[in-house]
């Protein structure tokens, strides 16, 4: 739709039509069906990159980008968009391990050796590398560095029982603070998924509550008004005083 608005409003003054956004819309499909088909050349050092994805319905989606070893080394380790190619885009109700094997058959017959696969860590994802392995034993598996840490994390603060109690706390405060006037300086809404990999936004929240507390400027101006609402922030964020060697802690 983006792209006829923008055609329309170039030829306004050539007055030519312009194609509708359907129009617009099937090019692009034919082109992502291309981009999916066009033949590849076959080596041995091919990098997968394995995600899924659940956007409509039952239907869950696989995606598999490929980049060459030699790529990745010209280009230091710093990959852009261009340098990715869409190697597989396959669909399935039950996304298991078989599925992700046969995904996996049929990329390295099309494209030659499979050097390496990076995964988030999901369980069928690595049962299904696992299976290809089996007649491929020379790719090697890797998490991708966004998971690997969030692993790590989780190991050092899921059975904290310090850090639940911080949580524990955040996820009240954030009920409480909700639709008032102090509803600007709510935490972040702890998430039951991809917790660890936003742990950041929680305690960056602390911190800059703490570091607004601890400014004089924050007391606003000396009038009754004013003494009332710092009266109101301390009464509801003066918690986060009894985790501030905590915070300390959790952030060196």
């Amino acid at each position: 739709r983006g792209t006829a608005k923008g055609l329309c409003l170039m030829t306004r003054q050539l007055c030519q039509r312009v194609p509708a956004w359907t129009s617009v819309q099937n090019w692009v499909l034919r082109f992502g069906l291309y981009v999916l088909r066009r033949p590849l050349p076959r080596r041995p050092d091919w990098v997968l990159i394995l995600d899924e994805a659940v956007n409509l319905g039952t239907q869950k989606l696989l995606l598999v980008l490929a980049v060459s070893l030699q790529t990745l080394r010209e280009r230091r380790f710093q990959l852009c968009h261009q340098d990715l190619q869409v190697v597989a885009l396959a669909t399935a109700e039950h996304c298991d391990g078989t599925v992700v094997k046969r995904v996996l058959a049929d990329v390295a017959g099309r494209i030659g050796g499979i050097a390496q696969v990076v995964t988030d860590g999901g369980s069928n994802l690595k049962r299904g590398i696992r299976l290809f392995q089996k007649r491929h034993p020379a790719t090697v598996v890797t998490s991708d560095i966004t998971h690997a840490t969030a692993r790590l994390l989780k190991g050092l603060f899921e059975h904290d029982p310090r850090f639940r109690a911080f949580t524990s706390r955040l996820t009240e405060v954030r009920r409480q603070t909700a639709q008032t006037e102090l509803a600007c300086l709510a935490p972040p809404s702890p998430r039951a998924k991809s917790r660890w990999l936003n742990l950041e936004s929680y305690l960056g929240w602390a911190q800059r509550l703490q570091k607004l507390r601890a400014t004089p400027q924050a007391r606003g101006r000396p009038s009754r008004r004013a003494a009332q609402e710092w009266a109101a922030r301390e009464r509801r964020f003066a918690w986060l005083d009894g985790f501030q060697a905590d915070l300390e802690r959790w952030n060196a």
